[in-house]
């Protein structure tokens, strides 16, 4: 919860410096632009931490003013399953994370750094455990939870007359939860239009 109010309040903060015209130009749908990306996730933080799997993310995007964008974006990670065995008992764990999250866009113009994004989400972090018999002692494994979450994200595209490019995103999330903190690193190929 600490990294994420503090990453709440600057959104907030960024969006109520808009000006009065901005908030009219949110009826533009041919203003909006989008990006679909899928690649590798990765969880780090924990004893157990997977070795990664596929990620997709999709968004849109909206300009607020000068270089800046805002929009929703929604990911989804198979973070891949690890192996522990407690009292003879062997079990798998499998992780996986949903999120959806407000990103503020910083356009750049030149260079090979698109943009940088950043905002608050909602994750529904998952660790699903399997174990054929005598399982209670690896109860603490498992996890259930929906919480608040920081997302960053960076985009290296190259910027096309037609508006439609390939790319890599790079990405992260950070989750609190209630007795450890994940880290899910990302790197998408991503298309933007």
């Amino acid at each position: 919860m600490r990294t994420v109010r503090p990453l709440m309040l600057a959104t907030l903060a960024i969006a109520s410096l808009l000006p009065s015209g901005a908030m009219a130009a949110a009826l533009q749908v041919s203003a909006l632009r989008g990006q679909v990306a899928f690649g590798y996730a990765k969880l780090s933080g924990g004893e157990l931490s997977p070795t990664g799997s596929i990620s997709v993310l999709s968004s849109i995007d909206h300009p607020l003013t000068g270089p800046w964008r805002i929009g929703p974006a929604i990911a989804f990670s198979l973070l891949g399953s690890s192996q522990v065995e407690r009292d003879g008992v062997p079990a798998g764990v499998d992780h996986s994370m949903l999120d959806g999250a407000l990103l503020v866009h910083r356009e750049f113009a030149s260079g090979p750094l698109r943009r940088l994004s950043f905002g608050p989400g909602l994750a529904s972090a998952r660790a699903e455990l399997q174990v054929a018999g005598g399982g209670a002692g690896l109860a603490d494994l498992a996890v259930g939870e929906v919480r608040p979450c920081a997302a960053f994200e960076a985009l290296l595209a190259p910027r096309t007359a037609s508006g439609v490019s390939v790319g890599a995103a790079l990405g992260a999330r950070v989750v609190p939860l209630e007795d450890r903190t994940w880290a899910v690193w990302s790197a998408r190929f991503a298309i933007t239009f």
